[in-house]
């Protein structure tokens, strides 16, 4: 079994449930989502200390601009566009940091929303509820998991539940377009837009 594997993952939790061993489906996709959470953390470390070296660089190319504004020096004045290839490199991890970052938040809020799903069908709502409530401590969790928990709450008739879910979503990612759509289409859905 390989802990960072999804489609493992999601197979090995489908044998449980069959089983109805939530025990197990739970501890599967817990285990996928400690894995993803070490990537994380390497990731959002390796993020803030290449922010750290760009925001000083920056800072000290601003300065060394004020400096030759002051003296009147045309020929000192640093342009942002002549970087090194060494600045050009660090923008260049900087930026693909930031996706690995995007990627792993967006896996795991994957693994979230399916663990809630798989709990549901085995216990109902109840169960799944507190996944949701783990799924929600997470940092950098995207709506995905409140428009899913919203869904979940909607078929159950709970409309109460999916409309509160859906307005905390928009409180956090109120500025997500594609959040926006979903949510605006949910409510042209319902018709009560």
């Amino acid at each position: 079994y390989n802990p960072s594997s999804f489609a493992l993952t999601v197979k090995l939790s489908n044998i449980f449930e069959r089983r109805n061993e939530i025990g197990l489906v739970k501890e599967t996709f817990q285990s996928l989502i400690d894995n993803l959470m070490l990537k994380d953390e390497f990731y959002e470390k390796q993020f803030q200390e290449l922010k750290l070296k760009i925001d000083e660089r920056d800072e000290q190319k601003l300065q060394q601009q004020q400096q030759a504004s002051i003296s009147n020096d045309s020929e000192t004045i640093v342009k942002q566009e002549d970087l090194t290839s060494d600045e050009l490199q660090m923008n260049q991890e900087f930026e693909r940091i930031k996706k690995c970052r995007e990627l792993i938040s967006r896996s795991i809020t994957t693994c979230f929303a399916n663990e809630m799903k798989s709990v549901k069908r085995i216990n109902g709502n109840k169960e799944a509820r507190s996944v949701f409530s783990q799924a929600r401590k997470y940092k950098r969790i995207t709506w995905h998991v409140f428009y899913d928990y919203a869904m979940m709450e909607f078929h159950a008739n709970e409309m109460k539940i999916c409309l509160r879910s859906l307005e905390l979503a928009l409180k956090y990612f109120g500025k997500d377009i594609e959040f926006i759509i979903k949510y605006l289409n949910f409510l042209v859905f319902i018709k009560d837009l």
